[in-house]
């Protein structure tokens, strides 16, 4: 037995290593989840793209929703919250007032920064947008208040769907929502329904479709909420237990702002900013799905005593195929088809994308690995160790970003070359961390046990 940061008892028990088919079938339907939520965003950029703007409508768009997730980091510690305090109908009931008590913060925040001084301020003075693409960021900015709000309404549905294990219902409703997503792209652009606004509109009615079938999804399982009778927690723990967490996750968020901050200051910055998006739009579902391994984890520990690093190797494996993925999307043809054609990429710059999306490949691949570690902390109920790592994460990642900017490293190659290094030394700082606490406590044990002599070992 160890104890925890809270100084509660946490059982560590010997357990069967799960076989890589188990460990696929809970992974792949959140992994799809994950990628499903990323990939509609490359399927709205083609209504941002087709706009007056063209692929300016998709750098604004992509910097404005740099800027919506960073508010709504505010919330990033609902998941793991409703995972440990919505077991029963009073936590649940309690968790949602949380969630709506911060989703209320995050749109009076956003509501802040779309006021006309204070936008420019921030795409302009502190984002170094140029004016061809500053107008877009606001507008997105704007139209994304809803996108938002239904966002945290999708939350507490979710973590029924996740405390039952129904991970392919939850994956279901995703699926759903990038269908009826892929379905409008081309309605909106038909009728000409095109810039960041009706991209931001066809976002929404994704989600929308997420939530309401999340919550039909979830009524049967609200009955086993409504059995376990256990001591409900107070909103103030809630929230004390979510905002550390949360504060790791703007840590996690920030990082695409400061990266487009630094690409907008590179040279032949209009040019590569869109170029590095127009890559990354393939690669972020890829990473959102890696860090999936997280939750693996958590649900999979890979306990002390048993000895083995198969989910370690799983996630490894993971990550490398998932890091393999997009660059199907550079291959003749579909290259042209996907880039060209549908994102209206000019023809003269394919080749930077194709080189940017193969410096992409050791993305998901630190993702996974950073997440493995954050889910072993997790389950250990390490969230200093959590919120360290990725405070590391944000640290490393905005000094090598800026150091390869002096270095005069291409734009397109500064996100991809700072993403792996932020990403190794995030990993690297949360299992030296881990080692260190786990001697700290093995004394403390030490000193607490009696020996076979019935002494206390000092």
């Amino acid at each position: 037995m160890i104890t925890d940061s809270a100084s509660q008892p946490v059982m560590i028990k010997d357990k069967k290593v799960p076989k890589f088919s188990e460990l696929s079938k809970y992974f792949i339907p959140i992994a799809l989840q994950s990628a499903a939520q990323a990939i509609t965003y490359p399927l709205v950029a083609i209504i941002a793209t087709n706009g007056t703007g063209g692929p300016l409508e998709l750098a604004g768009m992509a910097q404005s929703n740099a800027i919506m997730f960073l508010l709504s980091t505010i919330g990033a510690g609902l998941v793991t919250t409703g995972m440990v305090f919505a077991k029963d109908i009073g936590g649940y009931r309690k968790f949602v007032k949380v969630s709506y008590l911060l989703a209320t913060a995050v749109l009076i925040l956003q509501g802040i920064c779309v006021l006309p001084y204070m936008s420019h301020w921030i795409f302009s003075s502190i984002m170094g947008l140029p004016p061809s693409i500053e107008p877009y960021s606001i507008r997105s900015l704007i139209a994304t208040i809803p996108l938002n709000l239904l966002f945290f309404m999708r939350g507490p549905y979710q973590i029924v769907l996740y405390l039952n294990k129904a991970t392919t219902l939850a994956s279901a409703a995703t699926i759903a929502r990038i269908v009826c997503t892929f379905a409008i792209a081309p309605l909106f652009c038909y009728f000409q329904l095109t810039g960041v606004i009706w991209a931001s509109v066809a976002l929404s009615i994704g989600v929308l479709v997420e939530v309401i079938l999340s919550r039909i999804f979830s009524r049967p399982y609200m009955q086993v909420l409504e059995k376990n009778r256990i001591t409900s927690p107070t909103i103030r723990e809630l929230l004390a237990f979510t905002l550390p967490l949360s504060v790791g996750g703007f840590f996690l968020s920030i990082s695409g702002v400061i990266i487009g901050m630094v690409i907008a200051r590179a040279a032949h910055a209009e040019q590569l900013l869109p170029v590095f998006y127009l890559a990354i739009g393939i690669a972020n579902p890829m990473s959102a799905a890696a860090s999936r391994i997280q939750t693996l984890t958590i649900v999979f520990p890979p306990y002390r005593k048993a000895k083995n690093n198969t989910i370690f190797w799983y996630s490894i494996l993971s990550g490398t195929i998932l890091g393999f993925i997009p660059l199907l999307f550079i291959l003749p043809g579909i290259a042209q088809l996907y880039y060209i054609s549908m994102q209206n990429c000019p023809p003269k710059d394919l080749n930077l994308v194709r080189i940017t999306a193969l410096t992409l490949v050791l993305l998901p691949i630190g993702v996974a690995i950073r997440a493995h570690f954050e889910g072993v902390a997790a389950h250990l109920r390490k969230s200093i160790h959590i919120l360290l790592g990725q405070g590391v994460f944000m640290g490393v990642l905005s000094v090598s970003a800026i150091l390869f900017l002096f270095l005069k490293v291409p734009g397109n190659i500064i996100g991809p070359a700072a993403y792996f290094v932020s990403n190794t030394a995030s990993a690297a700082v949360i299992i030296i961390a881990l080692n260190w606490s786990a001697e700290r406590e093995e004394e403390i044990e030490m000193v607490k046990s009696p020996n076979v002599l019935g002494e206390v070992e000092v």
